[in-house]
């Protein structure tokens, strides 16, 4: 999938041949893009730019990874304004169907995806796992899975997020019982006054409701 059109825009913008520069000569300055987009050369990135547009949207043949991508997952949002000042699509998704947004929502890049959205991305974009931008790449920001239910935990202070939170949990089967296990037990050295026998009952509860 090229990074000139998301799978949900199918052919659409995809654009054809005609006179623009030979594949090889884009591919080999895509890769040049992408290693000054990672490593945050922001002047280099611009001189390439200039010299050769179409490199803007050109996905990199091992993982279908556009420049987007790479500069939105490392957080450099200088260089996510340079992307997609010259034509970036904002929705382009990967060979796994990951957009930039859901990167950037995983790994908590609030600027990034503030200012990706701002400029068009669309955060229904699902992936091939089936999970749309807004929760993730691995549906983790759902706030129903398994894993939002375990930072509730994680975040929980009184004796009643406790109980709220641990309740939650109750046969849950997309996170591991031992990862639940072992950040309860965390929880509960960190917050002994509010691990009240209720709460202990109530984790008991828990672990005999997962699989």
């Amino acid at each position: 999938m090229g990074c000139g059109s998301s799978k949900s825009e199918g052919a659409a913008g995809g654009g054809g041949g005609g006179g623009g520069p030979a594949k090889p000569a884009i591919e080999a300055t895509q890769a040049k893009l992408h290693s000054a987009l990672r490593w945050q050369k922001v002047d280099e990135v611009k001189d390439i730019i200039a010299a050769n547009n179409a490199t803007v949207n050109e996905p990199d043949p091992a993982n279908g990874n556009c420049g987007l991508h790479i500069a939105s997952q490392n957080g450099h949002l200088e260089l996510v304004k340079i992307l997609v000042g010259a034509g970036a699509n904002v929705n382009a998704q990967n060979g796994g169907g990951q957009s930039a947004l859901h990167m950037t929502i995983s790994y908590d890049l609030d600027d990034v995806t503030a200012f990706l959205k701002s400029n068009g991305a669309d955060d229904s974009v699902v992936n091939g796992e089936g999970y749309p931008a807004k929760f993730g790449l691995n549906g983790e920001k759902d706030p129903n899975s398994g894993a939002a239910k375990v930072r509730a935990l994680k975040a929980a202070t009184t004796e009643q997020e406790l109980l709220d939170s641990l309740t939650g949990l109750k046969g849950v089967t997309d996170v591991e019982k031992a990862f639940i296990i072992r950040n309860a037990l965390e929880k509960k050295k960190e917050a002994k006054e509010a691990w009240t026998p209720a709460v202990q009952a109530t984790f008991s509860e828990v672990l005999q409701s997962l699989p």
